[in-house]
């Protein structure tokens, strides 16, 4: 049979569905919702249980909650935010579909860090791109996650095209503008499959750019 929930696990199933409930919650102030779910989150963190998944979820919730955040200044909550995905990932269970996810939601977080140079700045893209393409070999081990694979790919994309690598010189340049035109190529034919058709034609106009700044 199925091993008996303990008191304090059953406590911190609590705190994380009030968590929920508090980011779902549609009354109120949102900010005020929003920082509820932060506090049921870290209380529940704080317990003592040894469900590893659970402490993973609880992660999670509580990186989601800090990118919500309106209050307080959003570099530091992104950064709270990226730190709470690492700690969620240490506790999943590596090429898992969340861990995929988990890798997914840090690579989104960090290209949105603010930084200090450009240097640093490329240094975040590729970190996240790192990040995303070991998700994308997880999800297509994995039945069902052709969105998954396709919104990753467009994402890939994305950062290859990106401005931030302009100044790398022009053959590089090239090289990762093709490097974005195939993810996008291979994102397209997903979207298109599963009938996705606005994300096909987002994904169609990215391309589009990156080939005019190929000419």
């Amino acid at each position: 049979g199925q091993e008996p929930v303990s008191v304090i696990e059953e406590l911190t199933y609590s705190y994380n569905l009030l968590g929920l409930a508090y980011l779902d919650r549609k009354l109120g102030n949102p900010e005020d919702n929003t920082d509820e779910a932060i506090k049921c989150f870290e209380t529940a963190l704080n317990l003592d249980f040894v469900n590893q998944e659970l402490r993973g979820n609880l992660q999670n919730n509580l990186a989601i909650a800090y990118r919500r955040r309106g209050r307080g200044n959003p570099q530091e909550n992104l950064a709270e935010s990226i730190k709470r995905y690492h700690d969620e990932l240490a506790r999943r269970e590596e090429g898992t579909p969340a861990w995929a996810n988990s890798k997914w939601n840090l690579a989104s977080a960090l290209v949105k860090l603010t930084c200090d140079n450009l240097q640093e700045k490329m240094g975040k893209t590729q970190e996240a791109i790192k990040h995303s393409q070991e998700a994308l070999e997880v999800f297509k081990r994995h039945k069902n996650t052709e969105q998954e694979q396709a919104s990753l790919q467009m994402n890939l994309g994305n950062f290859y095209s990106s401005e931030i690598f302009h100044n790398e010189g022009i053959d590089e340049r090239i090289k990762n503008l093709n490097k974005a035109i195939d993810y996008y190529s291979n994102a397209i034919s997903i979207f298109d499959t599963i009938e996705l058709r606005l994300s096909a034609g987002e994904t169609r106009i990215y391309q589009g750019k990156a080939y005019m700044e190929l000419g």
